[in-house]
């Protein structure tokens, strides 16, 4: 004969936590990718301490899932990801710096929303001190 399964008894106060666990749980990773934990990479290329270019002039963002921008800055080789590097994201250049997150050096764009408009262009000024701005765009689809 095979062997029996034992399993183990759950009281309601176990069981209950358990249901609010995981349900917590649920609602984290929902929450997470609600806020759009998807990336577009884009390569700020520095000569010196000036950003002088981008890999990706015009990147695409999906709205569903909401994808976010992800700046990452780069020595001018293209290679080596540039340490230290002091750089601002501006969506409008007369507001001020976007609401973005800075991580590891990088720079990160609020997820894209769900009310933006498909198919336009835009425009984004990457700054640094003391030097010349870098006007790319960003396309939503």
């Amino acid at each position: 004969m095979g062997k029996r399964r034992v399993e183990p008894t759950v009281n309601g106060n176990d069981r209950t936590r358990q249901v609010v666990l995981m349900s917590a749980m649920a609602a984290a990773m929902i929450s997470a990718a609600a806020v759009g934990d998807n990336f577009v990479d884009v390569k700020v290329y520095f000569d010196g301490n000036c950003p002088t270019a981008v890999d990706n002039w015009v990147p695409t963002l999906s709205k569903a899932p909401p994808e976010r921008v992800r700046w990452i800055p780069y020595e001018l080789d293209g290679k080596t990801v540039k340490n230290q590097a002091d750089f601002d994201i501006h969506f409008d250049p007369f507001v001020g710096p976007s609401p973005v997150e800075r991580k590891d050096g990088t720079v990160l764009s609020p997820p894209v929303s769900g009310n933006a408009p498909v198919g336009v262009l835009y425009k984004y000024t990457v700054t640094a001190p003391a030097c010349t701005p870098l006007d790319p765009y960003i396309r939503i689809q």
